[in-house]
């Protein structure tokens, strides 16, 4: 097996065993992500048509 072969499984397995460690730290954080996500995304959403709307006569 090549080396980055055998450190991404050793990275998996190391995850695997302990992830009831951190479980709860990943929840939280898909948690905040499920919450801020939508609200960045319209907030990108405006600041794209803003910039739009004010060069839309500059072509």
């Amino acid at each position: 097996m090549s080396r980055p072969v055998e450190y991404v499984t050793d990275a998996a397995a190391a995850a695997a065993v302990t992830s009831p460690f951190w479980l709860e730290a990943l929840r939280q954080a898909s948690l905040v992500a499920g919450i801020l996500v939508p609200i960045l995304g319209a907030c990108w959403l405006a600041v794209q048509i803003a910039h739009k709307l004010r060069h839309w006569n500059d072509r």
